[in-house]
């Protein structure tokens, strides 16, 4: 996906006293793989047997914005990646369900 959206990362330069360095690809924001995975992790962790704490779906969220803090990806790129991560889990759930 990341290929053909080919959305430009915040300007993320780092600075130090030898060279300049950017971390990751220039356009591959969005969307967040770091997000998805934590939306896939929140949905498992709310849909299992196990009564989970509600405010698990805000502390997941919190841990994907990060990567807006890091200035690694947009919080679009960020949004649609939690969300994308939480809906192939539950695709993936009803196709394949726990036994």
């Amino acid at each position: 996906m990341k290929r053909f959206i080919d959305q430009r990362r915040p300007d993320r330069l780092i600075q130090t006293r030898k060279k300049h360095a950017l971390v990751g690809r220039a356009s591959d924001a969005f969307p967040s793989g770091h997000a998805m995975h934590a939306g896939a992790l929140a949905s498992i962790l709310t849909g299992s047997e196990t009564r989970s704490p509600p405010w698990l779906w805000s502390a997941f969220g919190a841990l994907a914005m990060t990567r807006v803090a890091a200035l690694a990806h947009w919080p679009s790129g960020v949004a649609a990646g939690f969300a994308a991560g939480a809906g192939v889990e539950r695709l993936w759930r009803r196709i394949r369900p726990l036994r």
